[in-house]
């Protein structure tokens, strides 16, 4: 005796491949755009000569962990000019627009957008004030790097953070 015969076997078949059909759809895929590197996350902090070159004052040494770096600087000709540079290594371009996107769009300064995607592959340059005290903060990424440059302090920090990010892709040629 036959199960499956006539129409109760085009059923069958039917059914296998839609439900075969539906496991593949359903499944986890490794299409996550990893990203080529071309420099690596030690080289992306700046030496000691950069940071003369470029005016600022090292404020304690960088944190870095799990491809996460922090630095502090002051610009020494704004005395009280606090510069702040985040550096996030990250693994897939899909992960990198994310972080870029949230971060540059959620944290951003209310006085407005100074200049946006004239640096790096992305970039945003936006600028605070509160009172006396002016914020810019500039983001960009470059390869699989997240990078976020913040001033705190002089209105005349414009140029110095521009500055900052030039060095920074200066880094990637």
């Amino acid at each position: 005796m036959n199960l499956f015969s006539g129409n109760s076997r085009k059923i069958a078949i039917g059914s296998l491949v839609l439900f075969l059909l539906l496991l593949v759809s359903c499944s986890p895929t490794t299409n996550s755009q990893t990203i080529e590197k071309n420099v690596s996350f030690q080289e992306l902090i700046l030496t000691s000569q950069e940071v003369s070159d470029l005016g600022l004052s090292a404020q304690g040494s960088c944190q870095i962990e799990n491809l996460y770096g922090i630095c502090n600087y002051t610009i020494n000709d704004l005395g009280d000019t606090e510069v702040i540079i985040q550096l996030q290594e990250i693994a897939n371009k899909t992960d990198l627009n994310g972080s870029y996107q949230y971060q540059s769009l959620h944290l951003r300064g209310y006085q407005g957008l100074i200049e946006e995607n004239t640096m790096a592959d992305q970039s945003r340059f936006y600028v605070n004030n509160e009172s006396a005290t002016f914020y810019y903060h500039l983001w960009m990424t470059k390869d699989d790097y997240l990078i976020h440059i913040t001033s705190k302090g002089s209105e005349q920090a414009r140029d110095d953070i521009l500055a900052i990010g030039e060095e920074f892709l200066t880094k990637f040629e």
